[in-house]
């Protein structure tokens, strides 16, 4: 299969199971280009993929081809494709997408009355985190730090994988998800997306396979791009990836040479790995010496009479683990870390490096050592945490689509709110 006519098959997937989501609702035409919309903004639709033909999409959908035909002129007219005869159909991409801002500013939480987080709207279209009494400890964080005698200290250059101090910091956060407390063995990044961009470069070359779940996080597919490396979907049920499959798939030419998973709180199934299949994921990395790379952002968000042990824990000398602090405190600190094999060190470092020098200077912003210190979160703040977050990961919102392979696939996750979120927030892992 050449790679113009893989992106085909998987834009015409797209497209197919996220008009089946959508349900009836408007023009049909107007929810195709808007379905063209939002896989752009949320990467599961990539600059230069291959939109199916229009009597292709038409059949796929059980739609008239005219109607496939005004919604492509729309989103053409809109700058979102671009089209010729006898070349086809083309992604051109967002070029004028942004953000919208708040209609107005977001008020403090009142510790005293937590109900106050439900009297602003809940923008479900981001997974972030709910709010909560840890904005309380972060505001005091950021206070006491920006009047710290220090700071001018910690805005100094520091090593490549962050400063001895902040990977302390980070390797008594990863212990409270049964890591080893092994600061020699972390690395800074500047959230979670870098650190799997930094993960893939570590692991990776241009043209090699990556494995991941059929469904994927799409900030995993960028990286993936702009790195040059093919993506191999792995067949998932509803506990998350099938080590069957995955046997399978690592007997594929070309052989893949890493997995990513994402094995707690799938985004966007919201399915859990149990330890049975985290035991086999790493007896066939072993088998097959295939390098791990353990998305595990939200673990801290597991019931914790319920959370499974990190993969990492099972191989560790072939595993990457990666954590962030963006759906736990803030998405905004842009701080994650790298737990790593020894052997990797020194080449993250290289990486990171290339990419911006110097992890920021944690120590004087708050996902510093005083936030990320073991025990600075009281009880009370870790148990509302966990209540207001834990229906919404341990089991997927609706409304849910049929996927092949994966009955029930969710198209998108939040643990804000059961409401259905705006946008999906991944996509159909691409085909090597």
């Amino acid at each position: 299969m050449t790679p113009s006519s893989a992106a085909s098959v998987s834009s015409e997937t797209y497209l197919r199971v996220s008009l089946a989501a959508t349900g009836q609702g408007g023009p049909l035409y107007q929810r195709i280009v808007s379905t063209i919309t939002t896989g752009i903004r949320d990467g599961h639709l990539l600059p230069g993929d291959r939109l199916p033909t229009h009597r292709g999409l038409a059949a796929a959908i059980d739609v008239a081809v005219p109607t496939v035909s005004r919604a492509y002129r729309e989103a053409e007219r809109q700058g979102l494709i671009s089209s010729g005869v006898g070349r086809g159909t083309f992604v051109a991409g967002l070029p004028t997408f942004r953000q919208p801002e708040p209609t107005r500013p977001t008020r403090p939480t009142r510790p005293t009355r937590v109900a106050a987080i439900d009297e602003d709207p809940l923008d479900l279209s981001v997974n972030g985190p709910a709010r909560g009494p840890h904005e309380q400890l972060l505001r005091a964080a950021v206070t006491a730090l920006a009047g710290r005698p220090d700071l001018g200290r910690a805005l100094e250059y520091s090593a490549d994988i962050g400063a001895t101090r902040d990977r302390r910091a980070a390797a008594g956060w990863l212990a409270m998800r049964g890591l080893p407390a092994e600061p020699d063995r972390v690395v800074i990044a500047q959230g979670g997306q870098h650190a799997i961009l930094l993960a893939l470069g570590a692991v990776l070359r241009p043209g090699d396979v990556l494995l991941t779940e059929a469904l994927t996080y799409p900030g995993l597919k960028l990286a993936a791009t702009f790195l040059g490396i093919a993506l191999r979907g792995v067949a998932m049920d509803g506990d998350g990836l099938v080590p069957d499959a995955l046997e399978e798939a690592c007997t594929r030419q070309p052989r893949p040479r890493s997995l990513y998973v994402m094995p707690s709180a799938h985004n966007p199934t919201a399915a859990t790995l149990p330890a049975a299949r985290r035991d086999a994921i790493a007896e066939i990395a072993h088998r097959h010496d295939l390098q791990l790379i353990e998305d595990d952002t939200f673990g801290l968000l597991e019931p914790p009479s319920t959370a499974q042990t990190p993969i990492a824990n099972r191989a560790p000398e072939r595993t990457l683990y990666l954590t962030s602090a963006s759906k736990t405190l803030s998405p905004g600190l842009r701080w994650g870390a790298i737990f790593t094999p020894p052997r990797l060190v020194d080449r993250l470092g290289s990486l990171g490096q290339g990419h911006h020098l110097q992890p920021g200077p944690v120590r004087d912003r708050p996902g510093s050592p005083t936030v990320l210190r073991p025990g600075y979160w009281s009880g009370s703040v870790t148990r509302w945490m966990l209540a207001s977050t834990s229906p919404t990961c341990c089991s997927p919102p609706s409304p849910r689509f049929e996927a092949p392979g994966l009955p029930g696939c969710t198209p998108g996750s939040t643990w804000q709110s059961r409401g259905p979120p705006r946008n999906s927030s991944a996509g159909p892992a691409r085909s090597a």
